[in-house]
């Protein structure tokens, strides 16, 4: 599972490390993490079968090395 975690331009090693332990306490627990932007879509990609999945993934990959996918999804 992969999930985004912000990091401040004032975060040191011991404050990302607490975020860290926090967002794994999260999804461990389940109770009061909610998903959203990229670790929402990351998770319904994930959740595809591979027949569906691998061409989705293909095209993105195609359109990323063409440089045609926009610069708000980078």
């Amino acid at each position: 599972m992969m999930t985004m975690i912000p990091i401040e331009e004032n975060d040191n090693l011991d404050t990302i490390s607490k975020k860290v332990c926090k967002t794994i306490n999260n999804y461990r627990n389940k109770s009061n993490f909610s998903k959203k932007g990229a670790n929402k879509a990351l998770d319904v990609l994930g959740g595809l079968p591979n027949i569906v999945r691998v061409p989705i993934l293909g095209m993105f990959k195609k359109l990323d090395q063409k440089g045609w996918i926009p610069k708000s999804l980078c």
